[in-house]
């Protein structure tokens, strides 16, 4: 019988960092850790089995350390940290004998590879890389394609490699860094990967689940029990299929791969649970966000006394106290940690802090650093900030770009916000189409329940009159800071589309319930978008089907020839064999074609075997079959978005498009994959005309893409669309700026949408309707 998490007791806390412990690793009786407090720590084992003593600290890191990891059969330690570098040392040795600095961002996990000396890294900059021969002359394969931070990397038993990311997504890829596969399934941030010994795959996420991938990459199960982000997983193989998980709500639960939840939970008196690992005795380690590791054990031998259970249990229960309580309106877990008082203030800035301990304290900027004001005891008064020599109830802080100095957004409660809004949008030059999103920004953390009164009776509001409407807030909604951090600046990620000025923080990282106004910047975009999913077994089931429903030996293949040609989906077994196979299954009758078009849109992200299939001839072929049966269709267009991956395959659309835009027109209907792949084709080619800049095309495009539109209802398809418009007007404004203003369909389409439910299309709509200003 499994054992259950409520069968974990303390078994010891281990002191020494001084910030948050972000990452917890185990190898020859030592616990290896990283913190916000920029050391790695190494804690060995002591001889009672439950005690340990640290006995290394690292302090190469310049900023904070966000992974650690034990590879090379557990000689070799590596860290990863906010100041873009993985360092790795030997055990015993404080010096790292190789600094691998080809990330641009943090690195944010770690992995082993397949082979004990690689390394797997992700980072904020979007990739992953995949590390060898790190004692000798490191070298490394960039994994290119996410949208957002690579925040989990895991090694598969297959040999593949698999990445999450907070664009929601899992790819999966050889070790010559070439996407297979990509899962789609997390509606949020996917956090954490492990590879099962079974070639599977279980994947953590912000949306407080975890999911199962077999090693066909299905998702056979969901695992549900967390109420928050979940952002740790690590497997538990002294008790078999088990694995553990850590949470942003404060707990660490237990689960069965094939029985799921094990019990409930087991809660920590901590915000964050950033970290778990196991030890081989089955022990489970944590590191978390009051800069304590705890060790809990099921053995009665390894738990701690009963005085020091009974304290920690107390502990808990204050914690959770604490989580409900208020002081002077504000949720005190709301209020920042001590991590808060790194950042520089402004000269006389105050700010409430809480510590672990449970106190609650004020702190002032003064002489350029945060001096202690006293105790905060009972309801806060609400704190004005000086700016440009006058003091304000609300600062917020607004980035409009990375690498620039924030501006300041100041409002006094008595304040119309239309009206600070305007001014702020005057004064900094800004879209006159943000107006409405910066008004009830300031309304809703300022914690205005209607327009406020003006001290003239015959006032008029001048940008939108006196009887605009003002949303109320639950009365439950967080009490505002004096002064709020928010984003303006272009930001690329496909979460929630918020994000943090520091998502190191957890509790707030990309999370959609935080104080953030944020206006993301989607045009122009240049990355190409592809369709590269597939189920080998279920393709190659397909084929035979309709293989033996062949009855003209010309065009019906061998089992051998089968076997051979489905093998140019993963851009294998390149050869004239096989590519005639190809061209024999190519000439099957239109209702069995499907599954050969699904080869073809595979195989053609390769550029030898475009070239293989007759290049201009391929293009025929596929144009012909853009308005036949939809599964075709389908097919035929995503091989077309696919072949835009290469130089060959660009020069081969572009030369159709005309043919291809004409073929597509004659559509009206279609399910959302259509749509998605048709949005998709007009986004690539208006990506090739950043070089290419052909006006005839840029208006072959354009006109395509209106008449698209005209039945197109799918969001992510509505969106694709929107960002094709926005770089034909880029890159070719004159021609497409009169054809596109004229167009009443898109003018409808961008008013409804400024108002969608779903913030990126809501954020591209203003920002599509800017440009045709």
């Amino acid at each position: 019988m499994n054992s259950k998490i409520e069968d974990f007791k303390l078994s010891t806390e281990v002191t020494g960092h001084t910030l948050d412990v972000r990452s917890v690793a185990y190898a020859n009786n030592c616990i290896v850790s990283g913190s916000r407090d920029k050391t790695v720590r190494i804690f060995e084992k002591l001889s009672d089995g439950k005690s340990f003593k640290q006995t290394e600290l690292l302090t190469t890191h310049t900023n904070y350390v966000s992974s650690v990891c034990i590879i090379n059969n557990g000689n070799w330690i590596c860290t990863g940290s906010n100041d873009k570098t993985i360092c790795l040392f030997n055990f015993g040795i404080v010096q790292p004998f190789a600094v691998l600095k080809s990330h641009t961002e943090t690195v944010c996990c770690l992995s082993q590879g397949n082979e004990p000396k690689t390394l797997l890294s992700g980072s904020w900059d979007k990739t992953a890389r995949i590390w060898s021969n790190l004692d000798i002359d490191s070298s490394s394969i960039e994994l290119t394609g996410h949208e957002a931070t690579v925040w989990g990397v895991c090694s598969l038993k297959n040999g593949k490699y698999a990445t999450g990311s907070a664009d929601k997504n899992i790819f999966i890829w050889n070790n010559r860094g070439e996407k297979l596969v990509v899962l789609k399934g997390h509606t949020d941030c996917v956090r954490a990967l492990v590879g099962l010994e079974d070639g599977s795959l279980l994947s953590a996420s912000n949306d407080a689940t975890i999911r199962h991938w077999s090693d066909t990459y299905d998702c056979i199960r969901e695992y549900h029990g967390h109420s928050n982000y979940i952002y740790s997983i690590a497997l538990n193989p002294a008790l078999g299929d088990l694995f553990v998980t850590g949470s942003e709500d404060n707990t660490i639960r237990l689960w069965s791969v094939k029985e799921g939840a094990l019990g409930e939970s087991l809660s920590l008196p901590v915000q964050s649970v950033w970290s778990v690992a196991c030890m081989d005795n089955g022990d489970i380690i944590s590191g978390s966000s009051d800069g304590i590791i705890r060790v809990f054990s099921k053995d009665p031998s390894r738990v701690a006394s009963d005085d020091v259970l009974s304290a920690y249990d107390t502990s808990v229960s204050t914690r959770k106290l604490e989580q409900s309580k208020e002081l002077g309106g504000v949720k005190v877990n709301d209020l920042p940690g001590p991590e808060s008082l790194l950042k520089e203030g402004t000269e006389g800035q105050t700010k409430i802090v809480r510590h672990s301990n449970g106190k609650i304290m004020c702190y002032e900027w003064k002489n350029g650093k945060w001096e202690v004001i006293g105790d905060v005891v009972g309801a806060p008064e609400q704190s004005k900030t000086l700016y440009e020599g006058k003091e304000y109830d609300f600062v917020f802080n607004v980035d409009i770009e990375d690498g620039q100095p924030p501006i300041k957004l100041p409002f006094n409660s008595i304040d119309d916000p239309w009206l600070a809004a305007q001014n702020f949008i005057h004064k900094h030059d800004l879209p006159q189409v943000y107006l409405d999103q910066v008004a009830n920004f300031i309304i809703k953390n300022a914690k205005l329940t209607s327009a406020p009164s003006t001290s003239n009776p015959d006032f008029e509001d001048p940008f939108t009159g006196g009887g605009r409407y003002v949303p109320s807030f639950d009365s439950n909604q967080t009490a505002p800071t004096s002064n709020v951090n928010v984003n303006f600046r272009e930001q690329s990620n496909g979460s929630s589309g918020l994000v943090n000025s520091d998502p190191f923080t957890g509790g707030s990282s990309y999370s959609s319930g935080k104080k953030e106004f944020i206006v993301q910047k989607h045009i122009p975009f240049n990355i190409f978008t592809t369709f590269e999913a597939f189920d080998a077994s279920k393709i190659l089931a397909k084929i035979k089907e309709f293989n033996n429903e062949i009855s003209d030996d010309g065009i019906k293949a061998t089992e051998e020839e089968l076997e051979n040609v489905v093998q140019l989906m993963s851009l294998k077994n390149i050869n004239d064999q096989s590519i005639s196979t190809l061209n024999k299954l190519m000439k099957w009758p239109k209702e069995k074609l499907f599954p050969v078009l699904d080869i073809i849109r595979l195989a053609v992200r390769n550029a030898e075997i475009c070239d293989l299939l007759g290049g201009n001839k391929l293009m025929d072929y596929l144009t012909q079959y853009l308005n036949t049966t939809p599964a075709n269709q389908l097919m035929s267009i995503r091989a077309l978005n696919n072949m835009m991956l290469h130089d060959l395959g660009k020069n081969l659309v572009n030369c159709k498009v005309n043919d291809v835009c004409n073929m597509i027109s004659s559509t009206s209907q279609g399910n959302a994959n259509l749509q998605n792949a048709i949005a998709t084709f007009f986004l690539n080619e208006s990506i090739i005309q950043k070089d290419m800049k052909s006006d005839d095309i840029c208006v072959i495009l354009s006109i395509g893409a209106l008449r698209a539109f005209e039945w197109i209802t799918d969001p992510e398809a509505t969106f694709r669309g929107y960002q094709a418009l926005g770089n034909l007007i880029t890159y070719n404004s004159q021609a497409v700026l009169s054809i596109l203003k004229s167009a009443d369909t898109l003018k409808a389409s961008l008013e409804r949408n400024q108002h969608a439910q779903i913030q990126k299309l809501s954020e591209i709509s203003l920002e599509l309707t800017e440009k045709l200003i």
